[in-house]
């Protein structure tokens, strides 16, 4: 499965945490897109395959700790700081404009880490 991992507001007042209705209940993205695990594996590890080759960000997640929550169609989630964003990224790896847009980010901000199917059309409810 092919899936779109971003960051949004916990806060942002366009989703609910609990008792959305599934209808583009997903917080707007506020970072560029996560890469794979896969690919991070592969390209960021200088050819070394890691144990994470072969996952998926939900069970990234999970081996971290975070418990996710389904929030809409395809859409699971949890709340995250920036240091555990910082934490996920240092595992795995990140981009040059991903790594930039977390360092910006606030460290008193709960954040949610998105995990959307791709081809539900979060790309039109995303604000840039």
């Amino acid at each position: 499965m092919s899936v779109d991992v971003f960051i949004g507001l916990s806060a942002d007042p366009s989703f609910q945490w609990e008792g959305g209705n599934y209808q583009d209940n997903i917080p707007n993205r506020i970072s560029p897109f996560f890469p794979s695990v896969r690919r991070l594996s592969n390209d960021l590890h200088s050819g070394h395959r890691c144990s994470y080759a072969n996952t998926s960000w939900h069970q990234a997640c999970e081996d971290f700790g975070f418990q996710l929550v389904q929030l809409d169609w395809g859409v699971f989630g949890t709340k995250i700081s920036k240091s555990q964003i910082l934490g996920l990224l240092a595992r795995f790896g990140s981009t040059k404009e991903l790594s930039a847009c977390i360092q910006k980010l606030d460290e008193k901000t709960e954040y949610a880490l998105i995990i959307a199917e791709m081809g539900l059309g979060v790309e039109d409810i995303i604000d840039e």
